[in-house]
């Protein structure tokens, strides 16, 4: 009885954590601090990338290439693939998007065991010493029905 009790709470919990990882997700590669997250404004929400190179690093051209999982693309108003270019000088060549959704709740990020495709991130780096190369980042992506 006392196992059943605590596995209960357990799976209570479980839910509530889960929840805010569905709508945040970030990584640090070896050229940049990459973001995503679930934004809401009203009765709109979007996915929002963004790809910040860290010290010495450049991505040149400022810009970056975005491609969705087929499962994924009917949920995103955007055509794929797509190429989001920097405005402006921003916060040391940082390069964001807002991908608009069909419709709050569509998509959420999914995890290894649990997705229908990754949402992959190209860009072309350059360091300081004039070595370039492309980084490529994808992201687990669930549609929601």
């Amino acid at each position: 009885m006392r196992t059943l009790w605590v596995a209960a709470l357990l799976a209570g919990a479980v839910p509530a954590a889960a929840a805010g990882a569905e709508r945040e997700w970030s990584l640090r590669t070896k050229s940049a601090d990459i973001g995503a997250a679930l934004e809401r404004e009203g009765n709109r929400e979007s996915l929002v990338l963004s790809v910040h190179p860290l010290d010495g690093v450049r991505i040149e051209p400022p810009m970056v290439r975005v491609d969705a999982p087929a499962l994924v693309r009917p949920h995103i108003a955007v055509k794929f693939p797509t190429t989001v270019r920097a405005e402006g000088k921003g916060r040391a060549g940082t390069v964001r998007a807002a991908l608009p959704l069909d419709g709050p709740g569509k998509v959420r990020f999914g995890d290894a065991d649990s997705n229908d495709g990754a949402l992959r991130i190209e860009y072309r780096y350059c360091t300081a010493k004039a070595d370039c190369a492309v980084e490529t980042v994808d992201i687990a992506l669930k549609a929601v029905p």
